[in-house]
């Protein structure tokens, strides 16, 4: 009889010991999945120009490589339209986040405009006329604070179609086969915009 109640008494407490901790757990039902997505990613693009040198030259007494680079956020389009996102005469950043930079250690010629070697950033506006690469001289900045006082040289773009599109942004220095010369290429869904550049060094 007292082993019996005992055992009834141990199970009431390990009964009320298990309800205690699951009133205690939330409910499966009753918790929700909440996801964050990260910021785009940056990418760059880069070129390099080396002075040719006798094969013999220690590497010591070579001239270091001058570069040409951009450096841009890369957004996806996750299945949007890739126009809206580049509105009519407005400012485009060219990417996403901080404003897109470019950096050259020589002269260049872009689309007919000088650029001398510095540090500066890229916009792009388009318009019912057509697309202008910008060029601008303030650095550091948001990619939405965009100073039109700002621009050394605005520059006209040729725009096509890709037939594949692409979902990230992609910016390219494509090099030509012979000479300091090369497209600067931007694509983005169906769009590519283009315009050429010439090393002067």
């Amino acid at each position: 009889m007292i082993q019996s109640s005992l055992a009834r008494a141990l199970r009431c407490v390990a009964l009320s010991t298990v309800a205690c901790f699951l009133g205690s757990v939330p409910s499966l039902n009753a918790q929700t999945a909440t996801y964050a997505m990260a910021p785009s990613g940056r990418a760059s693009t880069v070129i390099e120009i080396t002075k040719q040198t006798p094969r013999d030259t220690p590497p010591s007494q070579r001239p270091a490589p001058l570069r040409v680079s951009i450096d841009y956020g890369q957004p996806h389009l996750r299945g949007r339209d890739v126009l809206p996102l580049m509105p009519l005469d407005t400012a485009w950043r060219t990417g996403a986040n901080s404003a897109t930079g470019f950096m050259t250690d020589v002269d260049l010629v872009i689309g007919g405009a000088k650029i001398p070697k510095g540090t500066y950033t890229l916009f792009t506006i388009r318009s019912k006329s057509g697309t202008k690469l910008i060029v601008n001289k303030q650095v550091g900045q948001w990619g939405t604070q965009y100073d039109a006082t700002q621009d050394l040289a605005r520059v006209e773009m040729r725009v096509r179609r890709v037939t594949e599109p692409l979902d990230a942004l992609q910016i390219a220095l494509s090099p030509a086969a012979t000479g300091l010369k090369g497209v600067l290429r931007v694509v983005w869904g169906t769009v590519a915009l283009e315009v050429d550049w010439e090393a002067k060094p």
